[in-house]
């Protein structure tokens, strides 16, 4: 700051600073459930979180990163390519400025049986349940990425070769298990991002993107976080 006059300006003052407070990680989501199930697909719904809220991510009940959605109100998320007649387990977590939620619960789905073939005479029998004929959905891979179907296109496995080298596919596969056992230890142990943070010294916010896959951490920070957990990592001989 400075003050001014007939005679001219003052010198400087001294410098003062100000750090705003983040705000706080969203509401975890409520409410989770599924419609428009068919023998290959369904759709997430769940209700959406209060707080700052930029989206969501969808993961499998083994902690599978499944795809995301963008906006506090994008509460539906399409997911394709599951076997027939065969369960599978959901939930959501809120992602914002200040953080990720807690998980939802835990919601689990049966697709249907395999629709019976189409009757003689070229016409379709009804679906299964009386339900209308579902579009079928595009697939998520576990690696986040959709799928659109097309007998042309390939599979995920073989585009994902030929995108990346094998030690490039190696690398993404091993952090995603340190993550995983990550977070699997620190949910066993009733520990939340928070607490975490005062436990290893490593802040919140780092803590929820290395979770969700947003960042690749320094080694030291995956050790500083692995500690209060009992856990650390260990130098082996790799599979052949």
């Amino acid at each position: 700051m400075v003050a001014v006059g007939a005679g001219g300006r003052s010198v400087n003052s001294v410098t003062a600073t100000v750090a705003t407070p983040a705000p706080p990680a969203p509401s975890r989501p409520t409410g989770v459930g599924f419609s428009s199930t068919t023998h290959n697909s369904t759709a997430l719904v769940w209700g959406a979180s209060t707080g700052y809220v930029s989206g969501y991510r969808i993961y499998r009940d083994d902690w599978t990163f499944v795809g995301s959605t963008n906006g506090r109100d994008s509460t539906r998320f399409n997911i394709g390519n599951l076997a027939p007649a065969t369960t599978h387990g959901f939930f959501v977590v809120a992602v914002g400025a200040g953080g990720r939620s807690e998980p939802s619960a835990t919601a689990s789905v049966r697709t249907h049986a395999t629709p019976p073939p189409p009757a003689s005479g070229g016409q379709n029998q009804p679906p299964v349940d009386n339900q209308p004929p579902q579009e079928e959905l595009p697939s998520v891979n576990e690696y986040g990425h959709i799928n659109i179907s097309n007998p042309n296109q390939g599979t995920w496995k073989n585009i994902r070769q030929e995108l990346y080298t094998a030690e490039e596919i190696r690398e993404s596969d091993l952090r995603v298990a340190i993550i995983g056992e990550l977070i699997k230890a620190r949910q066993s142990k009733n520990i939340s991002q928070r607490e975490l943070e005062e436990l290893s010294g490593v802040k919140q916010p780092i803590i929820s993107r290395m979770e969700s896959g947003e960042t690749s951490p320094q080694l030291d920070t995956v050790l500083r976080v692995l500690a209060p957990l009992g856990k650390t990592l260990a130098v082996v001989p790799l599979d052949n």
